[in-house]
């Protein structure tokens, strides 16, 4: 399709490392995940659809999946000029759609045929302000 564009992040768990981490290996056993961004609306080209999958179940709960997004989002409007950011979550998928509005995505849509519900957040607002703060400045805490 002409005019999509996608990035990948590869979501690695430090305490499924072997040996010791050396930047550009694959270390395949510490793979636990990804995060993706698709820059596929076709009338907004500043708006990026954001999703993670923690796959590894070992891995979940740890912060990979929000330390994920964060890094993907401050990627995103610091090389891709991206404004403002959509998620499409399962409704029952209680833990994504929490980790979603934890960071401060709002509800935009629900679509009653997916079952999906589809949440928004433009970089301009406070609490993305708030969130690209802190990946700058990793000692203030304070906002999550």
């Amino acid at each position: 399709m002409v005019g999509v564009a996608e990035h990948t992040f590869i979501v690695l768990d430090k305490q499924m490392l072997i040996g010791k981490f050396v930047h550009g290996e694959p270390h395949v056993e510490a793979m636990a995940g990804d995060v993706n961004i698709y820059m596929n609306d076709l009338d907004d080209s500043q708006m990026a659809e954001i999703e993670i999958m923690i796959a590894e179940p070992k891995s979940r709960g740890k912060g990979l999946g929000k330390e994920a997004v964060l890094m993907m989002i401050a990627f995103a409007v610091k090389n891709l000029n991206i404004q403002s950011f959509r998620a499409k979550i399962g409704e029952s998928n209680t833990a994504s759609l929490n980790l979603f509005k934890k960071l401060g995505f709002e509800v935009a849509l629900y679509s009653e045929i997916f079952k999906e519900v589809t949440l928004e957040l433009p970089v301009r607002s406070n609490r993305c302000m708030e969130l690209l703060n802190l990946i700058d400045n990793p000692d203030d805490t304070r906002s999550l």
